[in-house]
């Protein structure tokens, strides 16, 4: 680690990035550009020259989108490994990947991106080759997909896993403030309600009167309603039948679900919309922490509220961030348990 890196991003716009991810992407042009802003290195940053003879294999997901780019990154600039095959989520992720290996490999890795479907991917030679032979699987992914690639770990072969989190807010129904309704709001927005950093609803200690609520649609509707009524026309089929079960139903608020049924909490992509679950105590807030345990990222809460803020840290999540910024993932934050420095910085294989 003998070389300070510079200051600057790691997704680098060449001027016509972003209106391919755009066009390409399940995202509006918009999020790709919010996503290059936040991608910065910190000036503190090395890299490792050190050569490691590993050979690396990361599998993307459909969950965690937009979180495999960062990986790369840390792949290129510390393993040292000898090669690099990656297996994108999507066509846009595998875009951004791209770019990523073309301005920050340092060390010359012989890298591969696998474009495709599934089943395409898994029937190709080099693949099943990279698989074969590799030293380090990480692989970000559901239950089964993580359960299927942990009979991979042997003793010449270590499997990393990141599976699917789950991100909510906690906030007070008697307490919200027009900040805390701007930034709750900014939550729902970013990426919709795709991936681990995005939440799955908000927790209500205490009811939220009909007036907040005709302020948060409001907000919302004024703030994002276009973009996301834009990216909703992106959806597949599929996506817009989930979508039409999602907003059914009569309800006074376009884009909000409210419910108090905590069998709900369920955590559905919400394709833009609000869901907000009512309890009636901290405590509530608690147990669903604890049923939820070990499959949470991230949950936001307001900075102000050292009650909440309290529980929530004994619940001991991954990641306490402010509201509003779920999606700001710090440099050196994990969203789960598992570090990416850890799994590539000052790693020598035996």
């Amino acid at each position: 680690m003998d070389k300070l890196y510079n200051k600057g991003q790691y997704i680098n716009d060449e001027g016509n990035l972003l209106p391919i991810l755009g066009q390409f992407g399940i995202f509006l042009e918009n999020d790709y550009e919010r996503l290059i802003n936040e991608s910065v290195v910190p000036i503190n940053f090395s890299y490792n020259t050190n050569r490691s003879n590993r050979k690396i294999v990361i599998v993307g997901s459909d969950g965690s989108p937009l979180l495999v780019p960062r990986n790369v990154f840390l792949a290129l600039q510390l393993s040292g490994a000898d090669t690099l095959d990656i297996k994108p989520s999507s066509l846009d992720e595998a875009l951004i990947i791209e770019n990523i290996i073309k301005n920050n490999n340092v060390n010359n890795i012989k890298t591969n991106v696998y474009i495709g479907t599934d089943s395409e991917i898994e029937l190709s030679f080099s693949w099943r080759n990279a698989i074969e032979e590799a030293t380090d699987i990480i692989v970000y992914g559901d239950y089964d997909l993580i359960e299927y690639y942990k009979l991979l770990n042997n003793e010449h072969r270590r499997v990393y896993t990141h599976e699917n989190k789950i991100s909510f807010g906690v906030i007070k129904g008697n307490a919200i403030t027009d900040t805390i309704i701007d930034n709750m709001c900014f939550d729902f927005f970013s990426f919709y309600g795709f991936g681990s950093l995005s939440p799955k609803f908000y927790i209500s200690v205490g009811e939220i009167d009909e007036d907040t609520l005709r302020a948060i649609n409001t907000i919302y509707s004024l703030s994002y309603g276009e973009q996301i009524e834009e990216f909703r026309s992106k959806l597949n089929f599929a996506q817009k039948i989930n979508l039409a079960k999602i907003v059914s139903g009569k309800k006074p608020f376009n884009y909000i679900n409210t419910t108090k049924n905590t069998i709900s909490i369920k955590p559905d992509i919400l394709y833009g919309e609000i869901k907000i679950l009512i309890v009636k105590s901290i405590d509530e807030v608690n147990k669903i922490s604890k049923i939820l345990s070990d499959h949470i990222s991230t949950i936001a809460v307001d900075p102000t509220d050292s009650e909440v803020r309290s529980s929530i840290e004994y619940t001991m999540p991954s990641r306490i961030c402010d509201i509003g910024s779920m999606h700001s993932l710090g440099f050196w934050e994990s969203v789960d348990c598992l570090s990416d420095f850890d799994v590539y910085n000052n790693y020598q294989k035996e």
